[in-house]
C-alpha cells in the first residue's frame, strides 16, 4: 500500500467519525428543544438527515475503498456489484425528500406564525406607543391650557381686588373734603361700600375654592323652604342689578310648603347664587329667569338666560377654575372664572347634579338637581 491510500482511509475514518459525532448532537438537541422550541428543534432535525445522509456516504465509500486496496472479498463482497452504489444516493433521495417535506409542512408553517405572531406583537406595541403619544400630547395640552387659565387668572385677579381697592382708596379721600354735599357724600359712600363687597367677593370666591380643593368642609343638614331661598337670591341680586335692557324674573311655580327640603342651605344658596351671578354677567338683552319645580322625586331649580350662551369649544372646561367665555363686545375679561367651579363643587358636597344645555349666541340654561327628602 502506498501513503495515499493510507491517508484516504484515514480521510474516511475521520469523516466517518465526525459525521457520527455531529448526528448525534443534532439528534439529541433536536429531542431536547422539541417542546421549548418547535421551530428549532424541527432545523436541528434537518441538519441531523443531512448529516446522516453525509455520514452513510463516507461509510459506504470507505467501505468500498478498503475492499478495493486490501482487496476483501469475503465479508464486503456485496460491494462488487455494479449497482451497489445507487444505495447511497438512494439514501441521499430519501433524506432529500424527508427534508423536503418538514421544510413544507412544518418549518414553513411555523416560520409564517412566527411571522404573524411577530407583527401581531409589534402591531400591539405600536398601539400601545401611539396610545401612549396620544396621552403626552392630551397632558401636554392640558398643562399648558392650565398655565394659561392661571396665567389669566392671576391678571383677572389683579384687576379684580385693585379696582375695588382704587374705588375704596379715591372715594375715602375724597370724603375728607369739606365743601362736599350731603348728596355728594351719600354717592361717595354708596361707592365705598359697593367696592367693599365686590372686593369681599372676590375673597370669598379664591378662599371657597381653596378650601373645596383641600375638602375642608363640613356639610350641614337643616330643613328650609326652597321657594323661600329662591326670593332671598332674588331680591340680593335684583338690588345689584343696574341693566335695564335684562328682565330678571322669579317664575314661582310651586307654593312655599311643597318646596320643603332637607339639605344645607348654605351650600345651595352658594350653588345657585353662582349660577344666577354667572347669568346675568353674559346676558345684554332679553330676561333671566329662575324657577324650581318637583320632577320625578327631584328638587329641580333652573336659571335661564338669553344671554351669549357657551361656545362648544368650551364644553368640557366650562366647570373648571379660572375658566370663562369671553364677551364678543369685550376682550376684557371680568371675574375670576371660578363662579361655575365653585357652584359644581358645592353641588358634589351636598348630593346634587349641575347640567346645563345652550346654544351659542342665543341661550343657556343650568339645571341643579337634587333628592327632593321633605
Amino acid at each position: 500500500m502506498e501513503f495515499l491510500d493510507y491517508l484516504t482511509l484515514s480521510i474516511y475514518i475521520a469523516l466517518v467519525i465526525v459525521w457520527s459525532g455531529v448526528l448525534i448532537y443534532f439528534l439529541s438537541r433536536s429531542f431536547r428543544l422539541r417542546r421549548d422550541n418547535s421551530q428549532l428543534s424541527i432545523l436541528l432535525a434537518i441538519l441531523a438527515l443531512a448529516s446522516f445522509g453525509l455520514l452513510f456516504d463516507s461509510t459506504f465509500f470507505g467501505l468500498w475503498f478498503i475492499r478495493r486496496t486490501f482487496e476483501i472479498k469475503s465479508v464486503l463482497n456485496f460491494l462488487s456489484y455494479p449497482h451497489i452504489a445507487l444505495i447511497p444516493k438512494a439514501i441521499n433521495l430519501i433524506s432529500g425528500i424527508v427534508i423536503v417535506v418538514l421544510l413544507i409542512g412544518r418549518w414553513i408553517p411555523l416560520q409564517v406564525k412566527f411571522v404573524d405572531n411577530l407583527n401581531r406583537e409589534i402591531a400591539r406595541h405600536t398601539k400601545k406607543l401611539i396610545e401612549s403619544n396620544e396621552s403626552l400630547r392630551k397632558a401636554k395640552e392640558k398643562a399648558e391650557e392650565s398655565n394659561r387659565l392661571k396665567s389669566e387668572f392671576l391678571s383677572n385677579m389683579s384687576h379684580e381686588i385693585r379696582t375695588p381697592m382704587n374705588g375704596i382708596v379715591g372715594f375715602s379721600k375724597m370724603l375728607q373734603k369739606s365743601d362736599l354735599t350731603e348728596t355728594m357724600r351719600k354717592k361717595y359712600i354708596d361707592v365705598i361700600v359697593d367696592s367693599s363687597f365686590k372686593l369681599l367677593s372676590t375673597v370669598d370666591d379664591i378662599m371657597e375654592i381653596s378650601r373645596l380643593n383641600t375638602d375642608s368642609f363640613e356639610v350641614l343638614s337643616n330643613s328650609f323652604f326652597v321657594t323661600s331661598l329662591l326670593k332671598e337670591v332674588y331680591t340680593e341680586k335684583l338690588k345689584s342689578h343696574k341693566n335695564s335692557n335684562v328682565r330678571f324674573i322669579l317664575d314661582e311655580r310651586i307654593k312655599d310648603e311643597e318646596s320643603i327640603i332637607q339639605s344645607d342651605r348654605i351650600r345651595l344658596k352658594k350653588i345657585i347664587t353662582a349660577v344666577v351671578d354667572n347669568a346675568l354677567k353674559f346676558t345684554d338683552r332679553g330676561k333671566v329667569t329662575i324657577s324650581a319645580e318637583i320632577k320625578n322625586g327631584n328638587m329641580v331649580i333652573q336659571v335661564r338666560d338669553t344671554g351669549i350662551g357657551i361656545s362648544p369649544g368650551l364644553y368640557h372646561t366650562i366647570f373648571e377654575p379660572f375658566s370663562q367665555a369671553k364677551r364678543v363686545d369685550n376682550d376684557i375679561q371680568t371675574g375670576l372664572g371660578l363662579g361655575l367651579c365653585i357652584a359644581k363643587g358645592n353641588a358634589g358636597l351636598i348630593g346634587a347634579k349641575i347640567n346645563y344645555k345652550s346654544k351659542e349666541g342665543s341661550w343657556t340654561k343650568f339645571t341643579i338637581t337634587l333628592p327632593f327628602r321633605s
